[in-house]
């Protein structure tokens, strides 16, 4: 199956836009700029991945308690789930808390 159009190309996502492959070369090549739509789900997936595998601060963090954290990128991921058992989660708090992070 071909790869896509040029008017089917889409603008990467941010942290690839930000990411610098090839640190040695003055400018960026055209087919940097856009991505397919294969690329970009494969980069919203590993976007996804990361959030959902990283722990955001908790309360008990003293980094927490200052007012700008948890709207900031040190608040980064959803909360820790180590230890919990299913029967003691909240899953509409937690499903809350994750549509939050993303």
């Amino acid at each position: 199956m071909p790869e896509s159009s040029p008017t089917d190309r889409l603008l990467p996502c941010l942290l690839d836009r930000l990411t610098d492959r090839a640190p040695e070369a003055t400018t960026e090549s055209a087919d940097r700029r856009t991505v397919s739509m294969r690329q970009y789900r494969e980069g919203v997936r590993r976007d996804l991945e990361n959030l959902l595998n990283a722990r955001c601060r908790t309360g008990d963090d003293p980094v927490a308690l200052f007012e700008n954290v948890a709207t900031s990128v040190l608040n980064f991921g959803i909360p820790d789930l180590t230890g919990q058992t299913l029967s003691g989660l909240n899953v509409l708090d937690l499903e809350r808390k994750i549509r939050q992070a993303i």
